[in-house]
């Protein structure tokens, strides 16, 4: 069946065909950030509620057969979950998925990542919110700030690894870095991201620490010319891409809030414990998890996949309607 038919199950409503599957292996976190977490944490799901690799592995391939190609690892903190290599392994063996990629604080990497690339992992995004050993600090509320670089370093080093470094920028916290963080990656070859903060339960969001694309965009200007590329994936990416013809160093910024991708949007998500969301921003979820342990078959799980993405909104309401209806903490949706 064409992707473009509109009784596709990953079509929806309004054209966009999704083909890239976001999975949240666990709910557990080594940092606590704070446009992340809540100050006081969060409930975690048993570990008994959590999928099991042959669940994400079969939820997978009916997905990969329905025309999904590309698979994230999120959290919390993918890497907590023991075993991750082998769900990649797992994942690689899939036909038609073509891309692996993970997202990570970076801190328990370093020890896992050449098995990650060897199974199958070929981009990989590192969370950097600060080049302060202070500022990390307040951000994450925790010390790791040196193995994080260590780790990032290590990454650009393995030329079949494409990196990204993301940076969620905060008024009066950490957008003064944002010159430090262009010159530190000028020297290095990975795309720097930087993301507007996003309202999420728990994370007293308020839109005065809001640092905007454009404002970001002017302040990256004040130090050399920027030239636009045009939005990432073939344009159903998240991040507006930019370079610095100067010094070459790629940018993307990934604008939620001030300047939404809604209309181009190809993401659907997996919870750890496996709830299903075709929007970040959305608060209904459909549980597969029940189901997949009482024998669903591939047809009964895509239906309910297909149906919630039918559901699914041109865009979203705006950062201070989520901001009345957060949801839940990102902690808990995966990153």
């Amino acid at each position: 069946m064409s992707p473009l038919t509109p009784s596709h199950p990953l079509a929806d409503t309004f054209g966009r065909f999704h083909h890239y599957l976001r999975i949240s292996v666990t709910d557990r976190c080594n940092l606590r950030c704070r446009y992340c977490m809540p100050a006081d944490g969060v409930p975690l799901v048993p570990k008994s509620d959590l999928l099991t690799f042959e669940e994400i592995t079969q939820l997978v391939g009916w997905l990969a057969e329905a025309g999904v190609s590309k698979i994230r690892l999120t959290g919390g903190e993918p890497t907590v979950r023991k075993g991750l290599p082998d769900l990649l392994g797992q994942l690689k063996a899939i036909p038609g998925i073509r891309t692996l990629a993970m997202t990570s604080n970076g801190l328990l990497l370093g020890p896992v990542l050449d098995q990650l690339v060897e199974n199958g992992l070929s981009q990989l995004n590192l969370s950097l919110d600060a080049l302060s050993p202070a500022v990390f600090r307040t951000i994450t509320r925790r010390e790791g700030l040196e193995n994080v670089l260590s780790v990032i370093d290590r990454a650009l080093s393995l030329k079949e690894l494409e990196v990204k470094v993301n940076m969620v920028v905060l008024r009066g916290v950490n957008d003064h870095e944002i010159p430090d963080m262009v010159s530190y990656f000028t020297k290095r070859r990975a795309e720097l991201r930087f993301i507007e903060w996003m309202p999420f339960s728990g994370n007293e969001w308020t839109g005065d620490l809001l640092v905007s694309k454009s404002e970001i965009l002017q302040r990256i200007s004040q130090l050399e010319p920027i030239q636009p590329v045009g939005y990432s994936d073939a344009g159903t990416g998240t991040a507006d891409q930019f370079i610095l013809p100067e010094s070459g160093l790629r940018i993307g910024i990934i604008s939620s809030m001030t300047d939404h991708f809604c209309a181009t949007c190809s993401r659907i998500r997996l919870t750890a414990e496996g709830m299903f969301k075709s929007c970040l921003f959305e608060n209904s979820e459909i549980d597969l998890r029940t189901p997949l342990r009482a024998g669903a078959t591939r047809h009964d799980i895509l239906n309910l996949i297909s149906r919630k993405i039918k559901e699914k909104k041109a865009a979203h309401g705006g950062m201070h309607m989520i901001a009345q209806n957060p949801g839940r903490p990102m902690v808990a949706i995966g990153g």
